[in-house]
This record gives structure tokens, C-alpha cells and sequence, in this order.
């Protein structure tokens, strides 16, 4: 009897924990599948978002292409809708676009507004809304800060006007005009971004001339680099043909031509006018200017002292000669002087054909840091940045302008010259010499270096309406999901 009752005890008992156990499986079967249910929707939420986001995004790419295409009727004189205008802008379309995918089927679709950008003057700031799924839709805001600006200017080195019609120049030995001609010659030529010529690339690293050994003196073979910024895909292209060593990094590939803008040089603020008569004796007023015949020089520290309170210098001759105009640094690399207006030279005018045909910064005490983004902007003669000197800084990068508009325009970087920003030149021939000086040990490797490096900071300090035609181009400043 006693183990009948103990049997039915331990049974009762076996039946409560297996009822117990039941219970929890089955609670941890619904909560799992509940977190399953909802893990799945939160999927499905996030790929929708996603998908919104995309479409949103592609709004943004087309409303910059039909822009590209149609700019001077879109906006006339490169005016925008207002920044104070209500809510994201005018609309850029009349009614929402669809956005198909290869198939053909229907994506979702997007709607547009612009207005220009209230944090980046001159700029225009795309709102685009992507909405996907139909009885409930999902949404996604994307705003992108663009600024529209000539083509060149997103070029490190960009050579050559398909508009202009070149000769040869005096002691050219090339085929082709224009020509960029890059010589490393026992010294090295590193150009960080994209590059262009419309014309040819020449490039020389081999040895030669004036260094030690052998049967006299020659350099030691040089380097060429056409290198990519980071996270970038940066190319080297050219229109007519390419010759010489190879280079390291890019490779030089076949382009289109791509057309400059024009420059309105009456369009610069707070303009100090220099002009210089071809009197031998004559110079401009202000501190510190020398002159021999029709050559002028100035320091660096006189040329800020007499005009760093001005955005920009108009250097013009007055009478017939072609002048030289020489800036030179007094301090040393680390510890310069610093220029900080734009030099403007806009050439001759009608009935003057005086003009300056040569600006040249000289001296490794001399770093050029241009208030307003534009280092140097020619219409016609020579720009010559020499050894040591320093255009623009990480992050603060500048413009040179070598526009060719009035007569033939040139530039040369010498050996040890840092450019930060943009060189753009309508030229015959280019000529970047790292050459190493005599090759006899005057100079170390990083004096014998020409080192240019697209920074494109001066694309947000530029003044509005300097320029105008040319080939567009887009770049996207600033990108916000809302």
C-alpha cells in the first residue's frame, strides 16, 4: 500500500515538471517567434528605407544631369531660387518622377526641390524625397549642398584650349601643340588628381648632362607620378597623342576635349589697379618696388604691405612695352612671408598693346595663400612658379589661371615648387622640371620635386560671376539624410 502511494506521488510529480517544461518550450516558441516576426519586419523596414534612400538619391543625380545639360535656362546669369525661400525650394519637376529599374518595372519615385544653399552661398541645395511600396509607403529625404562650376576647375592639371589655335613655340622640339612636357631628370613630378591635355603628354626621366661619372656628368633617371587622391579614381587623358617614359601610378589614356570658360575680369570686388608705364624709370606707388628697364620686382613682404588689405591686385601696363613683373620671398621654407591677394593680369586692352608679359614668384621664402581661393588669373604672357615657392595648403587650396585670352598664355613650375589646389592653362607647351638643378649636389631630392595636389578649397572661397562658359561640372559638397 505504502509504495502504490509513493508510485503515485512520484508520477503526480513527474507530470507537474513535464507540464512545467511543456509550458516554458512553449513560451520560448512564441517569444522566439514573435522576435522572428518582428526581426523579419524590421527587415523588410530597413530594406524599404533603403530602397527609399536609393531612389531619393537618384533624384539628386538627375536633377544635376538635366542641370549640367540645361543650366542657362534653368538658371539665367547663374541666378537661383532664394535661399529664404519657404520650405525646400521650388520644385524641380512638375509632378513626381518615376524611377524604373533595368527591367522596366517601377522602383518607386522621387520629387526635387532647389534653392540656393542658406550655409554655402553660391551653392545650390537639392532636396530630393524618394517614396517606395504603395498602400504604405515609405519615405526617405536626402539634401546634397552642389556646386556648379567650370569643369577645369576639378582638374589638377589641365592643359590646353580646344578654342585656341597654338604655334610653336621658340625652342619647342615636340610634335604637337599643346603639350604638357613633364621632365624628371635626376629629380621627380608628382601630380595628385585628375590631369587633361588637350594635345599631347611628353614625359622624360632619363639620365643625362650634368651629374658625375661615366665619361662626365649626368642626372640620375627621375620619377613621374600621375597619382590618385584617396578614396578617389583620379585619371590622366589626353586628346592627340602620348610619347616618352612611362610614368608611375595613372597611365595616360585617350579623352574628349573639354572647353574653358571666360573671364570677366571686371567682375573682382575691392580691385587695387597697378599700372606701369613703360618709362624705364617709372614704378608703381607703394613700398618697396625696384625697377631695370622694363623688369619690376617687389618683395613679398612690400607686395603684402602695400595690398594685402584688397582681394585682388590688377597688374596692367600702360603704355607700349612688355613688362616682368618679379615677386620675391626674403624669409625661408619654414618660415615664410605670406601673399595673400589674387594677381590679376588681364592683358591688353583695345588700343594698348602693353601688357605684362611674365609674372614670376621666386624665392623658397615666398608661400602664396590667396585670400579668396584664386591665386593668379592671366589673359595673356607667362606665369612661372619658382624653386621653393608654396601655392595654397591642405585644405586651402588655390587657383592658377593661365587663361590665353588676349595672346599666347604660358607656365612653368620649377624644380622644388609646391602648388595645392587647381592649374589650369591654355598653353603651347607645359613644362614641370624636376630636374635636380645642376645634378652636382646643389640641391636634395625634395628641392629637385615638383609637387602639384588638387585641393579643391578654393572652389567654396571663389567670388561669384568671374567666369563663364566652358564645360560644367557638378561636385557635391555636403550630403544629409533626413
Amino acid at each position: 500500500m505504502g509504495s502504490r502511494w509513493d508510485i503515485r506521488n512520484e508520477g503526480g510529480a513527474a507530470l507537474i515538471i513535464a507540464l512545467g517544461v511543456m509550458s516554458i518550450m512553449i513560451i520560448i516558441g512564441i517569444t522566439v517567434t514573435a522576435l522572428a516576426l518582428n526581426s523579419n519586419r524590421t527587415v523588410a523596414h530597413d530594406i524599404r528605407l533603403t530602397e527609399a534612400q536609393n531612389v531619393a538619391e537618384a533624384g539628386v543625380d538627375d536633377a544635376i544631369a538635366v542641370t549640367l545639360s540645361n543650366y542657362n535656362d534653368l538658371y539665367p546669369g547663374g541666378s537661383y531660387p532664394p535661399a529664404n525661400h519657404s520650405g525646400d525650394g521650388e520644385p524641380f519637376y512638375e509632378q513626381p518622377q518615376p524611377l524604373d529599374d533595368a527591367q522596366g518595372n517601377e522602383v518607386g519615385t522621387y520629387q526635387v526641390w532647389t534653392k540656393e544653399d542658406p550655409d554655402r552661398p553660391g551653392n545650390v541645395l537639392i532636396t530630393s524625397i524618394g517614396t517606395v511600396g504603395g498602400t504604405n509607403p515609405q519615405t526617405s529625404t536626402v539634401r546634397v549642398s552642389v556646386k556648379y562650376t567650370a569643369k577645369v576647375f576639378d582638374y589638377a592639371l589641365f592643359v590646353g584650349d580646344p578654342d585656341q589655335t597654338y604655334e610653336n613655340p621658340a625652342g619647342f622640339s615636340g610634335d604637337c601643340v599643346p603639350e604638357l612636357n613633364a621632365k624628371a631628370e635626376g629629380g621627380n613630378v608628382d601630380i595628385t588628381g585628375n590631369v587633361h591635355v588637350n594635345g599631347c603628354i611628353q614625359i622624360n626621366t632619363s639620365g643625362g648632362g650634368m651629374g658625375h661619372g661615366g665619361g662626365g656628368m649626368h642626372h640620375n633617371q627621375g620619377t613621374v607620378s600621375f597619382l590618385s587622391r584617396d578614396g578617389y579614381t583620379d585619371t590622366v587623358t589626353y586628346t592627340d597623342t602620348y610619347s616618352g617614359d612611362t610614368p608611375n601610378g595613372n597611365q595616360p589614356t585617350l579623352g574628349d576635349e573639354v572647353a574653358f570658360p571666360t573671364v570677366d575680369f571686371d567682375s573682382f570686388d575691392n580691385v587695387v589697379n597697378v599700372d606701369v608705364s613703360s618709362n624705364s624709370h617709372s614704378v608703381p606707388s607703394g613700398v618697396g618696388w625696384s625697377r631695370y628697364g622694363n623688369s619690376l620686382s617687389i618683395s613679398a613682404e612690400d607686395f603684402q604691405t602695400n595690398y594685402g588689405s584688397y582681394n585682388a591686385v590688377s597688374i596692367r601696363g600702360v603704355s607700349n612695352a612688355e613688362l616682368k613683373i618679379t615677386i620675391t620671398g626674403s624669409g625661408n621654407s619654414n618660415n615664410p612671408w605670406v601673399i595673400t591677394p589674387s594677381i590679376l593680369l588681364p592683358g591688353r586692352d583695345s588700343g594698348n598693346k602693353s601688357t605684362v608679359k611674365e609674372l614670376e614668384l621666386q624665392g623658397q621664402g615666398l608661400s602664396y595663400q590667396p585670400t579668396n581661393g584664386i591665386a593668379i588669373v592671366s589673359a595673356e604672357g607667362e606665369v612661372e612658379v619658382g624653386h621653393g615657392v608654396v601655392v595654397g595648403a591642405p585644405d586651402a587650396g588655390a587657383l592658377i589661371y593661365v587663361t590665353g585670352q588676349q595672346q599666347e598664355s604660358q607656365f612653368e613650375s620649377e624644380e622644388g615648387a609646391t602648388i595645392y589646389g587647381s592649374v589650369v592653362v591654355s598653353s603651347n607647351e607645359v613644362e614641370l622640371e624636376g630636374s635636380g638643378g645642376q645634378g652636382c649636389g646643389h640641391h636634395n631630392n625634395q628641392d629637385k620635386q615638383v609637387s602639384i595636389t588638387y585641393d579643391p578649397a578654393f572652389l567654396s572661397s571663389m567670388p561669384y560671376g568671374w567666369w563663364s562658359g566652358g564645360d560644367l561640372t557638378a561636385v557635391k559638397e555636403n550630403f544629409e539624410r533626413g
